[in-house]
């Protein structure tokens, strides 16, 4: 291998597997900095984050019983915030569309 042949760098510790696919298909196309790495991994976690509130989510229903009677899920504000999180660490990434 030459030393100028790219290797996709490993995935950050911790990810679950859409994090995990995220980072794979990125780098697998796209060749990142240092900084722009610790963005994408950011993202990958924020995404783990969103899919684990949209499963919180489907297992709960978005509007929960309480004593002051139903109210919307604390969940779905959250996943709001993280989806808009997720989206701007991505274009902040300015990844190039990958044919």
């Amino acid at each position: 291998m030459s030393n100028n042949e790219y290797v996709p760098p490993a995935a950050p510790a911790g990810l679950k597997d859409a994090g995990k696919a995220l980072w794979k298909d990125t780098v697998a196309e796209v060749e990142f900095d240092p900084h722009h790495l610790r963005v994408l991994g950011e993202a990958c976690k924020t995404l783990d984050e969103v899919h684990a509130l949209k499963g919180r989510l489907e297992a709960d229903g978005s509007i929960v019983d309480s004593p002051q009677g139903q109210k919307v899920h604390s969940a779905l504000p959250e996943l709001r915030q993280a989806r808009m999180t997720l989206a701007r660490l991505l274009a902040s990434l300015k990844i190039p569309a990958i044919q």
